[in-house]
């Protein structure tokens, strides 16, 4: 299989968990849920690369909203996200589930994020990177800017890792912009 099989082969997986996303959302009449597409470089594996692009949706009811001082708030939300992670020989199904705590003023449009998320890899040797086993832990930090009322780009920074469940630990440092449409 070449490498530009595989590229496309992930974008197909991406877009088509984003569309299904985005008909759950339609059908269900959701509010305050967002879905997206996300995806990033690894930063910290020597010559071996690794890519990941996913599909995520967002649950962010507004009764979970905290408002504190002056026009800042802390908002709990739940994020499902599902795709693939290659180094660029071998591609893998990556998915995770778990809260996010989005923190921000309502008088400028950029929040911070941050979240921890239990993931499943299902493969999770990848040539001489091996992960220890398919179940990780991904913990991330991020910017978000609100483009519009509907439209959002963000970034972040994640590390995943098993935590030390299984030998070896060998975790994966990634960047990951985000666009996202808000219901």
């Amino acid at each position: 299989m070449t490498h530009r099989t595989r590229v496309n082969g992930l974008k197909a997986i991406v877009l088509s968990a984003f569309f299904l996303l985005l008909f759950v959302a339609a059908r269900c009449g959701a509010q305050d849920f967002s879905t997206g597409v996300r995806g990033g470089t690894s930063f910290n594996n020597g010559d071996q690369r690794f890519y990941q692009a996913e599909a995520f949706a967002r649950i962010n009811p507004p009764s979970w909203r905290w408002d504190f001082c002056t026009n800042w708030y802390l908002l709990p939300e739940a994020d499902f996200a599902a795709g693939c992670l290659t180094d660029g020989h071998t591609d893998g199904f990556i998915g995770s589930l778990g809260p996010v705590i989005e923190i921000g003023t309502v008088k400028f449009p950029v929040n911070v994020e941050f979240g921890f998320s239990p993931t499943y890899m299902s493969r999770y040797h990848y040539g001489a990177k091996d992960f220890g086993q398919s179940w990780q832990f991904t913990s991330h930090i991020g910017l978000n800017w609100d483009v519009t009322k509907h439209f959002t780009i963000g970034w972040r920074m994640q590390h995943m890792s098993n935590g030390g469940l299984a030998e070896p630990n060998g975790g994966l440092d990634t960047q990951m912009l985000s666009f996202s449409l808000k219901f």
